[in-house]
């Protein structure tokens, strides 16, 4: 895949990630009697779930198609930049980005049992 499809794929990826927080984010800012209703309950978990998904196709798989790191040319300035931005160090992205791959494998993609990475 040449870089232009590469990074356009990624950007979609991207945006798929962000519309699905703000829908979870607006659920969660709505009304009360409407979060009270098990279809708007339903519906709110499927958006972090998907956020989740995405969110691990470009952060918590080292080797995937996806990652940033296949996109980005200068790895070390991105790190400082997203470790900046997120408030973390190494360590604690490190310990972030596990975390959620154990609730995706666990409860969202695979339903596997909780492994070590």
């Amino acid at each position: 895949m040449n870089r232009r499809t590469r990074l356009r794929r990624t950007g979609i990826l991207c945006m798929h990630f962000l519309r699905n927080a703000a829908y979870y984010r607006a659920f969660n800012a709505a009304p009360q009697p409407r979060r009270r209703e098990q279809f708007w309950r339903a519906v709110n978990g499927n958006f972090i779930d998907i956020c989740v998904l995405e969110w691990c196709k470009l952060f918590g798989d080292l080797n995937a198609m996806h990652h940033w790191s296949t996109c980005v040319t200068d790895e070390r300035q991105f790190c400082v930049g997203l470790y900046w931005n997120v408030g973390l160090n190494q360590q604690g992205f490190e310990d972030y980005r596990l975390e959620l791959r154990v609730y995706r494998d666990k409860f969202v993609a695979h339903l596997d049992e909780p492994q070590q990475y």
